[in-house]
């Protein structure tokens, strides 16, 4: 059954195997470059407190950069092919990247805020 391309019209279980491949993306790399940041910066025997600003900057601005591309690029496919998929549908997928960068890059942080 062909429930259509927007998210409400989907059923439940659906919804998360369309952002799926946007959550791995994300996920991946905010843990990737987060743990890069915080190595280095405790490598250079930096205090905690300059891990932790520098990961959360981190965080916010690549996260931020990582959303955007990915906005972009949906909506940049979908001129190619001659869709319209408006605003919406590549915000959320966005969204999901953002969020699953911010979420699971904040992992290798936990230590310096225990």
């Amino acid at each position: 059954m062909n429930r259509g391309h927007q998210p409400a019209s989907r059923a439940p279980g659906d919804v998360f195997r369309h952002y799926l491949g946007d959550v791995i993306y994300g996920a991946n790399d905010g843990i990737v470059t987060t743990f890069t940041i915080a190595s280095g910066v405790a490598g250079a025997a930096l205090s905690a407190p300059v891990v932790l600003i520098l990961g959360f900057v981190n965080l916010l601005a690549d996260g931020f950069s990582m959303g955007a591309s990915n906005y972009l690029s949906i909506r940049s496919a979908a001129a190619a092919e001659g869709k319209d998929r408006g605003i919406a549908e590549p915000l959320l997928h966005a969204a999901a990247t953002f969020g699953s960068f911010v979420f699971l890059g904040t992992v290798p942080l936990l230590s310096y805020l225990l």
